[in-house]
Parts: structure tokens; C-alpha cells; sequence
């Protein structure tokens, strides 16, 4: 056997293939302290959008101890993410 241990408490934030629409990224929300991901501020940002998209005081808001260049930088980046999708759909529906 392996000496390797998965810690079975944390969720699996994973999309499983075949999820529907309303399933997608439904998974608990964390808090900005308790994400140890790479990208971590991405994570973040998503998340808030996924929780109102119309609260766009709370999705501008960075937490605590964000450094502002870096909170700035990934919202641009997550803008040109949405942005692709959205150019995507256009030329598809040309």
C-alpha cells in the first residue's frame, strides 16, 4: 500500500463530465484566507461573481492584505476571460 493519505473532508471542487448548467461550479464557498490554490485571487473573484453578479461593490472589493496591483491585474484578467466566451458566442451565431 501507499504511504499516501487524501484528506477526504475538504469538498472536490472539481466539475464531474456531464454536469448540467445549474451544476456547474456549485460547490461551497471558502473564504479568500482559507484558498491555498495557485490562483487563489482568480478563485476568489469567481466565486463572488458566481454569488450575485450584480453586487458589483462586493465583487470590486478586495479582502484584507490584497495587494491592490494584484487585485487589479487578475479582474482585467478575468475580464478578458468573459470577454473571449463572449466573442466566441458572437462568431458562432454569425
Amino acid at each position: 500500500m501507499s504511504d499516501l493519505q487524501i484528506n477526504t473532508k475538504l469538498p472536490l471542487r472539481r466539475n464531474r463530465p456531464g454536469s448540467k448548467a445549474k451544476d456547474w461550479c456549485h460547490w461551497p464557498e471558502e473564504t479568500s484566507e482559507n484558498m491555498d490554490s495557485l490562483y487563489h485571487i482568480q478563485q476568489y473573484i469567481q466565486q463572488s461573481i458566481r454569488r450575485d453578479s450584480s453586487d458589483i461593490d462586493f465583487i470590486l472589493k478586495a479582502p484584507d492584505q490584497q495587494d491592490e496591483g494584484v487585485w487589479k491585474y487578475e479582474h482585467l484578467r478575468q475580464f478578458c476571460l468573459e470577454l473571449n466566451d463572449l466573442t466566441v458566442l458572437l462568431q458562432v451565431s454569425i
